[in-house]
């Protein structure tokens, strides 16, 4: 009994075995399979079914490629982000330090006019 799974499983079939395989030429190797000297099936049924097959593979390897190229721009973004980050992780640094020696400064400056501020006596 004929079905189109069993159609595209033979598609599928000649694929493994090394037949040339491509939506014009798959005809002609079809007709082999499925007509008087093979399985003796509807020949024109078992053609419609591999040029379902080819579709579908073909979808399928679009979306594959589409799928990747998705993925690679969102590693691009993720990395973008990351770098985006450590900058601003670097700037955050940089001000902290500017602020630490800005606040030592001033407490030089407290302590140096709290040294003028108190009497020196003589002995």
């Amino acid at each position: 009994m004929y079905s189109r799974f069993f159609g595209i499983g033979l598609v599928k079939m000649m694929e493994l075995v090394g037949v040339e395989q491509s939506a014009d030429s798959s005809y002609s190797v079809m007709e082999k399979w499925m007509g008087a000297e093979g399985l003796d099936k509807n020949v024109f049924t078992a053609c419609a079914d591999s040029d379902t097959y080819f579709k579908i593979k073909n979808k399928l390897d679009m979306m594959e490629t589409l799928m990747k190229e998705i993925e690679i721009r969102e590693k691009k973004r993720m990395a973008q982000r990351l770098e985006e980050k450590a900058e601003m992780a670097l700037a955050r640094a940089d001000r902290d330090k500017q602020f630490a020696e800005e606040a030592k400064k001033e407490a030089e400056s407290k302590e140096n006019k709290e040294e003028e501020k108190t009497p020196h006596f003589a002995d």
